[in-house]
């Protein structure tokens, strides 16, 4: 039980509150809070427990209520989520987009027109007296590459063409050589809109391709040959002046007989040597399809999707996130 009086401190009056029992009591504003028992009540002394804080004319701060213990946990868990389903959206997105441009360009391969390839393999080999060495097998490569870009070439494709009886122009650019692992074997590959088509082809580029080398090479020896004629014909018309007085000319005669004999022998030898041989191992393959490949530009596409989908997603959610946390907060507190 509490009873009120006045109490003076320092030119300051407090109201006082007397306490007696042991139950809870709530003070006011600026009061004193003072315990006594029954002796002092009876002229007892008088003990000071508490002193509130006196009343004075200033704003009273009102302090927020603390937030109850699973509050914070809760938001961030919320938030979580909200994070967590916008991902799963994204991803869901991506590869429905995904899935999508791969179907699209399956059935895009699948409408374009078939092409199929066959090839024929030419060895080329260069003949030496001093048999097989280094030199040798590399002056076999180089020739080997040097023929390669024969292949295309208008004669060979004209001959192809004329074998195939076709006009030229529908084989440009269907028939291309190259060497194998850059050694003396050419590849010859033709190309058409059906695997028997394909296979002719091959077939007549890869002869033509060997007839033409051939009549190069011949022409090249007759050439040599006839250049060599000319110095044979000059030596006789000397050996045959030298021959009107031959006592005095036999040494002069023998000498140059000689040059003659050396110089047919090396010519023979030359010939023999520098003319390259070719030898067709396979003039055709069976023919294989080469384009279009639907499985493989699906997959393409299907990667290619996935990464600039999964890019933009990731940006887009970057931004969007921040976005529908503050909704999401908001909903909540409403």
């Amino acid at each position: 039980m509490a009873s009120d009086h006045k109490h003076e401190n320092a030119g300051v009056k407090f109201p006082v509150l007397r306490w007696k029992g042991t139950g809870p009591e709530r003070l006011p504003d600026g009061a004193l809070l003072e315990s006594t028992n029954a002796d002092a009540e009876t002229g007892g002394h008088v003990s000071l427990l508490a002193v509130a804080a006196p009343r004075v004319d200033e704003p009273q701060r009102s302090i927020p209520p603390m937030p109850s213990a699973g509050s914070g946990v809760a938001g961030v868990d919320n938030r979580s989520e909200d994070v967590s389903s916008l991902s799963i959206r994204a991803a869901a997105i991506c590869l429905t987009i995904a899935l999508l441009a791969a179907a699209g360009a399956y059935a895009v391969g699948r409408k374009l027109p078939a092409t199929f390839q066959s090839s024929g393999t030419v060895r080329i080999a260069v003949s030496s007296q001093q048999g097989t060495s280094d030199p040798v097998i590399l002056g076999a490569n180089d020739l080997a590459s040097q023929y390669a870009q024969l292949v295309s070439s208008v004669p060979v494709t004209a001959l192809a063409a004329k074998s195939l009886r076709v006009p030229a122009a529908s084989l440009t650019g269907k028939i291309s050589g190259s060497t194998v692992a850059a050694q003396n074997l050419i590849q010859i590959t033709a190309s058409a809109r059906s695997p028997t088509q394909a296979e002719a082809r091959a077939h007549a580029a890869t002869n033509a391709f060997a007839q033409y080398v051939t009549q190069i090479d011949n022409q090249q020896a007759a050439d040599y040959a006839a250049r060599v004629s000319s110095g044979v014909m000059q030596l006789d018309a000397e050996i045959a002046r030298l021959k009107a007085h031959p006592t005095q000319n036999a040494m002069q005669i023998a000498q140059l007989i000689g040059q003659r004999a050396l110089l047919l022998s090396d010519v023979a030898q030359n010939n023999a040597s520098s003319e390259p041989s070719l030898q067709i191992i396979d003039a055709r393959t069976v023919a294989s399809q080469t384009a279009p490949k639907p499985k493989l530009y699906a997959l393409v596409a299907l990667v290619l999707v996935l990464i600039v989908a999964g890019r933009l997603a990731f940006v887009l959610s970057r931004q969007a996130s921040p976005a529908a946390l503050r909704g999401g907060s908001e909903s909540r507190a409403a």
